[in-house]
């Protein structure tokens, strides 16, 4: 028996074709065979179908050169457990009463420097419930997944973490998950000689497809509800979907780039000394959305949206480019499409202009890398905030330290966290009330 992922049983359907007005770009395709090659697989039992693992998962080749493969599920019934919740240790509930973290099966994975599980990112979709992606490892597998913070995985690839090959956590949006794949190769003494680049994904409550085999060239990907993009392409949700647009040949890959539906906010990696946010929607490309000409006294950056607030970093008074910023404001504005519309308000003084955008919630917003000090989540309101602490371990032992906002709902904040010193990982869930969110900084207006 031979098996492609168009021919499994998904968990549920979509429908359509792509088109230009990508209204129908991210529906089912008949999915072509991405380049999967046959693997035997033997056990006890004797011989198994060589497209598949001994638990039953579809094996997805995304390097056809390369021994390194990967693995979804493809029923609903081989989906692993879901998401369950342990209060936090004691003297992480010293300073957050309310804190619970992810639980897991106590197996580290040394590959990976030793960890039991890792959170990435996060959404809320419209229905108000909290989509994780994060890591899971159990012995040597490791699992790259998504899944309601309170109910079931909802995507699932499984990879072994052997060097030279890497999956990172999945980008989200509305229904769907993407996963890069990377390879390095190594020259003769050893050292890293370059990458290899392509993709995994698919709708939630399917299989996963290959939807791009490795290309010789650097490569950074985002997910929207209806296309993805690929460096500066955009592409249905399909193996090897042929370009339905593109950013323009100065923009080489973006990184990150955020998907209101059709709009996709973007930072572009132009080689240009000036910080700006750009916008691209389908008929009218890519325009200038927060931007100051080519002054270099001035930048916007580290752009976030939930659609309906949006928050960014500006920063003035530098004269060259390396310089320090001699003003760093935080500001918001309701969300809009059209630059001509952007009302936007001052809250208060920044001290640093980070390298990641902002995650927006509920009137909230917190940046999505706190690695460092000094990082504060702040009400949009009225621009009151509180400190990300980090919290010291029992007795002088080792503590536990914010490393990213993965999601802000109107209760609840979901972060990770890392042990002060290790790399013992936890994904933590933490009522709002327990940050205080009462100090305001010059005036907070």
């Amino acid at each position: 028996m031979t098996a492609t992922a168009a021919s499994v049983l998904a968990f549920s359907c979509g429908g359509g074709s792509h088109g230009e007005d990508w209204s129908d770009a991210g529906a089912d395709v008949a999915a072509p065979d991405a380049g999967r090659r046959p693997v035997g697989n033997t056990g006890d039992a004797g011989p198994r179908d060589p497209e598949y693992d001994d638990d039953g998962w579809l094996r997805l080749d995304v390097d056809p050169d390369y021994e390194c493969p990967n693995y979804t599920p493809t029923r609903a019934d081989q989906m692993p457990p879901g998401i369950e919740w342990e209060p936090c240790p004691e003297h992480v509930l010293a300073v957050y009463p309310s804190c619970r973290r992810m639980k897991t099966d106590g197996a580290f994975n040394a590959r990976l420097n030793g960890f039991r599980v890792a959170g990435r990112t996060g959404l809320v979709d419209p229905d108000g419930k909290v989509l994780l992606a994060f890591v899971r490892a159990s012995g040597k597998v490791i699992h790259y997944l998504v899944g309601e913070a309170d109910g079931s995985i909802r995507h699932a690839v499984h990879h072994d973490g052997a060097a030279p090959c890497r999956l990172e956590v999945a980008r989200l949006a509305r229904g769907r998950a993407l996963y890069q794949f990377y390879r390095h190769d190594e020259d003769e003494d050893g050292r890293w000689r370059g990458y290899r680049w392509g993709a995994i994904g698919g709708a939630l409550d399917e299989p996963a497809v290959v939807l791009e085999s490795l290309v010789d060239e650097y490569r950074r990907y985002s997910a929207g509800p209806d296309v993805f993009l690929d460096g500066n392409a955009f592409r249905a949700w399909a193996p090897n979907a042929p370009v339905l647009g593109s950013l323009g040949e100065r923009v080489h890959s973006v990184d990150p780039g955020i998907f209101v539906g059709e709009a996709l906010f973007f930072g572009p990696n132009t080689g240009s000394d000036t910080h700006r946010v750009r916008i691209h929607q389908p008929g009218s490309g890519v325009r200038d959305f927060l931007w100051y000409g080519d002054d270099i006294a001035s930048a916007a950056a580290n752009f976030g949206t939930d659609g309906k607030d949006m928050v960014w970093i500006e920063a003035f008074g530098r004269t060259h480019v390396g310089d320090s910023w001699s003003a760093i404001d935080l500001v918001t504005a309701p969300y809009t499409t059209d630059p001509g519309k952007i009302d936007k308000r001052r809250l208060r003084s920044m001290e640093m202009v980070g390298l990641s955008p902002f995650v927006v919630g509920c009137g909230h917003a917190a940046p999505s890398s706190l690695y460092g000090s000094g990082h504060t989540i702040t009400r949009l309101g009225d621009g009151r905030f509180t400190l990300f602490e980090d919290v010291r371990g029992a007795d002088g032992g080792a503590g536990m330290a914010f490393t990213k906002t993965l999601a802000i709902t109107c209760d609840e904040v979901f972060a990770e966290m890392i042990g002060i010193g290790g790399f013992d990982f936890s994904v933590v869930r933490i009522q709002l009330e327990d940050f205080g969110l009462g100090r305001a900084l010059d005036g907070g207006r």
